[in-house]
């Protein structure tokens, strides 16, 4: 399921992107396909984890090992929308948006001898005021037509991107210890 929602997220943020970039407002459908599907890989990745920690007589190898390490925030983000019933009134005080800020970087594609991104940033809900962090590319293999993607909410970042590389680890540990 995560591997479906980061397929549809990427081809979403980089529809967004070309939006964007070519000065037109975005669909209405635009953010709720963006955050659904960010959500969905945080859903998705923590009942993994559940299943990686308590499956009967798994053996922990290191791809494992990595992915449990790798997606700790993964659990704090699932847990703050999970429990947002009880917590709203602190969220609400952080004057930031529920459910966080999207950012992903675009590689100009066909590449050149330079490296040319696009960094986005999409945010849930009404726009405020306040300030994001831009997803740094320097020193990191860019993949198009979208990568770096990060998902932000309530001070914690989690790469979607990281995630979904740690998942085909995940899988080829287990299928070869299986």
């Amino acid at each position: 399921m995560a591997e479906l929602a980061y397929a549809r997220l990427r081809s979403a943020a980089h529809q967004a992107a070309d939006t964007v970039r070519g000065n037109r407002k975005p669909s209405p459908e635009t953010l709720p396909d963006l955050f659904l599907n960010a959500w969905s890989i945080i859903d998705s990745t923590n009942r993994l984890r559940i299943l990686l920690m308590h499956f009967p007589g798994m053996k922990r190898n290191f791809e494992t090992k990595a992915f449990l390490a790798n997606t700790k925030g993964v659990v704090e983000l699932r847990n703050q929308v999970q429990h947002l019933d009880g917590d709203i009134e602190r969220l609400a005080g952080l004057d930031e948006p529920t459910w966080g800020s999207l950012s992903w970087v675009v590689p100009d594609y066909p590449p050149t001898e330079e490296l040319v991104v696009f960094s986005v940033t999409a945010v849930a809900g009404a726009i405020r005021d306040f300030s994001r962090p831009l997803v740094n590319p320097a020193g990191r293999q860019v993949r198009p037509p979208v990568d770096l993607v990060e998902l932000t909410s309530s001070g914690v970042t989690v790469s979607l991107s990281r995630i979904l590389d740690g998942l085909d680890s995940v899988v080829a540990g287990l299928e070869r210890d299986l």
